[in-house]
């Protein structure tokens, strides 16, 4: 018969994964919960140490891991350790509107998940495998505020082969070195494709950690989702919580994380289930296996689609001149841009 998972071990996991510490999630549950809720840090310390094998209570648990942001199935294996019954278990044990309205974070057609990759595939079925589609409007609800770049040229491969990447797998990313264009690819390809996605694109830049949290928040706005009427005079928290699990739904959703380079960031805010699609720009070219990442590597642009880049910003730019700036510049296309 197989072992129990350990407590500490399974805590520790998920700890490590968000990237907060004890400390941080403490400050975190009083803060979403109210100060009487809070789980003190050192009890946070001692069932990470192994130290408590058995927490007692389990809506602690329960509250740990909505602020953990974990999936049905991980705050299930969470509490189990534990020695405690399942989320569904628990469901039928609330005795107060508090633990019903906190266990409404994993809600009941969250069940269906198993079903959802069908109504996903459905959808991205129609993107093209060989034409490129032209620009349209985005679907109703996204946030995206870079337009395309109406100097973009070439990339068409690379267009063709992240829709085909993004067809069958939930994780991709463009890498490459900085300035090779891997935001403009991402940008071009929200416009072309996005009607693929109903459920929307969304945009977010991930060049400062502390910034997601807002950014996904404005996400759920009379704007955006458009979730609740009083979404916003709702706490950021709150809010947060509402925008991931719409992106947990079935409806196909295109998230771009731009400029990610923590694998403990992409795990955070990448929904554990549902019909979300996640495109990464990044340098980072290797990620943790456990991640299931796709890595389209983004290399220079050939030297005809760098000399007509470098005629489009010099009309009168002759093509002898134009290849000897772009082979001096490395096909580059920043550098193209600032020549």
């Amino acid at each position: 018969m197989q072992d129990k998972a350990d407590f500490a071990d399974v805590l520790n996991r998920f700890m490590t994964r968000d990237g907060r510490n004890a400390s941080q999630l403490s400050q975190q549950i009083g803060e979403q919960f109210g100060r009487y809720q809070r789980i003190p840090r050192e009890t946070l310390y001692r069932w990470a140490s192994g130290y408590v094998k058995r927490p007692r209570n389990c809506w602690d648990i329960v509250r740990l891991a909505v602020v953990l942001r974990l999936s049905r199935g991980e705050a299930d294996a969470l509490l189990l350790a534990a020695e405690h019954c399942s989320l569904e278990a628990l469901r039928e044990q609330a005795q107060t509107e508090a633990e019903a309205e906190l266990l409404g974070y994993w809600p009941d057609e969250e069940l269906l998940a198993p079903a959802q990759p069908a109504v996903v595939e459905w959808d991205l079925r129609e993107m093209p495998a060989l034409s490129i589609p032209p620009h349209a409007p985005l679907p109703t609800g996204s946030r995206l505020l870079l337009t395309p770049n109406p100097l973009f040229v070439g990339r068409t491969d690379a267009l063709r082969d992240l829709a085909q990447t993004l067809k069958h797998h939930r994780t991709v990313a463009l890498t490459g070195l900085g300035g090779i264009g891997k935001t403009q690819l991402a940008v071009e390809f929200a416009h072309r494709y996005g009607r693929y996605f109903p459920g929307g694109i969304f945009w977010l830049s991930f060049a400062d950690a502390a910034a997601v949290p807002a950014q996904v928040a404005i996400c759920g706005g009379l704007h955006g989702l458009n979730l609740s009427p009083d979404f916003d005079d709702l706490p950021v928290d709150r809010q947060v919580d509402l925008v991931q699990r719409a992106w947990r739904e079935p409806s196909p959703r295109l998230l771009i994380f731009d400029n990610c380079e923590e694998e403990a960031l992409l795990a955070r805010w990448r929904p554990a289930h549902g019909g979300c699609r996640v495109l990464i720009t990044s340098r980072r070219a290797r990620w943790d296996l456990a991640l299931d990442v796709v890595v389209l590597p983004l290399e220079v642009l050939p030297r005809h689609e760098s000399v007509s880049l470098l005629r489009r910003f010099c009309t009168d730019m002759d093509l002898a001149e134009a290849a000897e700036i772009a082979a001096e510049l490395g096909d580059l296309p920043l550098a193209l841009h600032l020549a």
